[in-house]
């Protein structure tokens, strides 16, 4: 289902003697649409794998990242939360990107630091603008979009793919 809002109505005004529903005559196109439902939104497509939780968090950021750019950066540093919450059993996400980037098992995680620190830190400017002044612009929020999809495929897609290709192919995983 699609709704629209016409602000410039598509017929010329009825003759005064007119009475019904609709005028006549549509005489020309309206010139002025906005699709509000459902929202096209210029966020990338979530990565493959993503858990349907930080799924849920990451569509919502999405529909409203070209109106609320603040708004979809906090989140998408909830959806982050979420996403290693599951991975560290840990509640706190700046502990929790220690133990993911500290990892002496996946060595390639430290990789994964700036892109964590960056939507944990504009995440939280969303929440405590006073703290740190930092205008959240559409592009930073995209950014942020994209950092997200890069952290899923690295912690989630990728070691699934190889479990599945090392079971498919009897090798010990």
């Amino acid at each position: 289902n699609h709704v629209f809002l016409v602000t410039e109505l598509p017929y010329e005004t009825p003759p005064k003697n007119f009475e019904g529903w609709p005028p006549p005559v549509i005489k020309k196109q309206p010139q002025n649409i906005l699709m509000l439902y459902p929202k096209n939104s210029s966020a990338p497509p979530p990565q493959e794998n993503m858990p349907e939780e930080v799924l849920a968090l990451y569509k919502e950021a999405a529909s409203i990242v070209s109106d609320s750019p603040s708004a979809a950066c906090l989140l998408i540093r909830k959806a982050l939360e979420v996403l290693l919450a599951d991975l560290t059993n840990e509640t706190n996400l700046n502990k929790m990107i220690t133990i993911i980037t500290e990892d002496v098992t996946k060595p390639w995680a430290k990789q994964l630091t700036p892109l964590l620190t960056s939507i944990r830190l504009i995440g939280n400017d969303a929440v405590h603008p006073r703290e740190i002044n930092r205008a959240d612009n559409e592009q930073t929020a995209l950014t942020l979009f994209s950092f997200l999809n890069i952290c899923v495929d690295k912690l989630i897609s990728q070691p699934l793919k190889t479990k599945q290709f090392l079971e498919a192919n009897g090798i010990p995983v």
